[in-house]
């Protein structure tokens, strides 16, 4: 070899021969609504993470939810995410629960900003086909019939050739999903109209209910409302203005018209704007070069196969290069109306045969609280559970019912009733491989079923602490390999191979460099280190050491055996 490296060689399985830190950083890759990509940076706060990366977001509030519950630090790595957000189809109920037909529209685009000498007011209208940085403007002078527009949907980095001709009020941006509204008027050259579809689709799932308090008409001042995120399962937001008929949930704005009255209410789901896989790991990638302490990375986005196949691709980089990962992601929340047998069918299942020893996919939904607006919304507990693995010593198993519910999440309404997928009640996530939350009969609170790994049948790596103690244990041991890279070694005259007691220096040392941060705890049950005695050290330069560990067990099961006795007997049989 021409670079002088350690490598390592993970063998899986030796568990199945049987017969039948706490200081880093949580890394969270996901979508924003603003913010540089790709550019790992560290917080210890959620102000200035909500200053840099919006308001709003699963990426925003994984990390407030880490620094405000845990008071730890979070990484956060804003990904492109080029797979458009969605609103669903706007409902509207009359106070008397019937439907109605008043005016309700979310365009997917900003307000239109106009500059230049005397601009028309050019409108748009229409959804949004991918996420633009819309910018048109005018290429010749004059009006309509003269004037002549030209389009560019990244905001004037390249343009679509030719300029189109202002000959009619509408003018259709082909390819777009858009139609500009042009008005009669004298265009210049100096006009530009801009707006963009990135900051009004939605980075963040939510099931929306808008009532009306107080009601009037749109174009006024008068009207009011609540807002619940969680599809009107807990209690909503205190009562808000809308003003110039426009209100904003998560982010995304819906624009009123006509007259509402008190009571009326208007529902929609929105689905977040998405990294690719290719995108989940450009941003993964951008970590190898971070000298921030990290060793978990959650990945904020639902994924599917794809997003699977690119993450653990990525993560597996990083321990090329001695950063070795535990990752957690989560698969997109069940659908409104969506039944558990549909979404295992639907989702579950088409990624059970998905295998790894890095890291963890949970399942579901819940209602968790959001460190931002102290609001319940209808979303993945992954954030949680990447918070509380992160907050945990490695050898941990936070199933571990001392450690206390999880904060800020519910499986129940607010009578108690679970209406959220339970695993103790109705258990088979875990067989096909996800991590699912429970309840305990006579505890309060939501807990981990099992830290479960996405692993294969018979894999050592199972549940979370055999990961997270092996990642520690590997990059402990590397670093000190690492200097012993040039060092001199003596070797045999006879055969070449290396000095019996150099050899036992390296593995005194090395174990000795694990167990100071593995052993006091213990983190683990027996360690050994071995390096290879009959290596030709003088041809190959290349030197075989061997780790293996005995880890800790974790009791998952308990046989009690009960019974009565008569201590009379005792003395009957004396």
């Amino acid at each position: 070899m021409t670079v002088p490296s350690v490598r390592s060689i993970e063998i899986d399985g030796g568990l199945g021969t049987l017969p039948s830190e706490m200081g880093d950083a949580l890394v969270v890759v996901g979508a924003a609504s603003q913010g540089p990509y790709n550019t790992p940076v560290a917080f210890t706060r959620a102000a200035p993470v909500v200053r840099n990366y919006g308001a709003t977001g699963e990426l925003v509030e994984a990390c407030a939810y880490h620094t405000n519950r845990r008071g730890r630090a979070v990484i956060p790595v804003r990904a492109r995410a080029t797979v458009p957000g969605t609103v669903g189809a706007l409902t509207v109920t009359s106070a008397a629960g019937t439907a109605t037909a008043h005016a309700v529209t979310y365009s997917g685009m900003t307000p239109v900003i106009k500059s230049g000498m005397s601009p028309p007011a050019i409108t748009l209208s229409g959804t949004p086909l991918g996420l633009y940085a819309l910018k048109l403007q005018c290429d010749t002078e004059g009006a309509q019939g003269v004037a002549t527009i030209k389009v560019s949907t990244d905001n004037g980095a390249t343009w679509n050739a030719p300029p189109s001709l202002v000959t009619a009020t509408d003018l259709v941006l082909t390819g777009t999903g858009l139609t500009a509204h042009c008005p009669v008027g004298t265009y210049h050259t100096n006009n530009t109209w801009t707006a963009d579809s990135i900051g009004a689709l939605p980075v963040d799932d939510f099931d929306a209910v808008i009532t009306i308090v107080t009601g009037g008409d749109a174009s006024g001042s008068a009207l009011t409302c609540t807002i619940s995120q969680d599809g009107g399962l807990s209690p909503p937001s205190p009562v808000t203005g809308i003003s110039g008929g426009h209100v904003t949930v998560g982010g995304v704005q819906i624009d009123l018209a006509g007259t509402w009255a008190a009571g009326d209410t208007i529902t929609f789901t929105a689905v977040a704007s998405r990294p690719t896989a290719g995108q989940i790991a450009e941003a993964i990638a951008s970590l190898a070069s971070s000298k921030l302490p990290f060793s978990t990375i959650l990945i904020a986005s639902a994924i599917g196969a794809a997003e699977f196949d690119a993450i653990e691709g990525a993560v597996a980089t990083l321990g090329a290069i001695n950063k070795p990962q535990y990752w957690i992601g989560h698969v997109r929340i069940p659908a409104p109306g969506e039944t558990s047998v549909e979404y295992v069918a639907n989702v579950l299942t088409p990624l059970a045969s998905k295998t790894t020893v890095r890291g963890s996919v949970v399942s579901r939904d819940a209602l968790v609280s959001s460190s931002l607006t102290g609001r319940l919304c209808r979303r993945s507990p992954a954030l949680t559970v990447a918070s509380l693995e992160t907050f945990v010593s490695a050898e941990i198993d936070i199933a571990e019912l001392t450690l206390g519910a999880i904060p800020g999440v519910q499986l129940t309404d607010l009578n108690g009733n679970v209406i959220f997928h339970d695993e103790m009640i109705e258990p088979g996530d875990d067989d096909l491989g996800f991590l699912a939350l429970r309840t305990w009969e006579g505890r309060d609170g939501v807990y981990v079923n099992r830290p479960r790994i996405k692993c294969a049948a018979g894999s050592d790596f199972m549940i979370a602490p055999y990961r997270k103690v092996m990642n520690l244990a590997s990059k402990l041991l590397r670093s000190y390999l690492e200097t012993r890279l040039g060092k001199a070694l003596r070797v045999y005259t006879k055969t070449g191979f290396i000095f019996g007691p150099d050899a036992s220096e390296i593995e005194k040392q090395g174990a000795a460099t694990v167990l100071a941060v593995l052993g006091p705890k213990p983190m683990l049950s027996g360690l050994v280190i071995a390096v290879s005695r009959d290596e030709n050290l003088l041809q190959t330069r290349e030197c075989t050491v061997d780790m293996s560990i005995v880890p800790l067990a974790y009791i998952e099961g308990v046989v009690l055996t009960e019974r009565f006795i008569n201590p009379a007997r005792n003395l009957a049989a004396a």
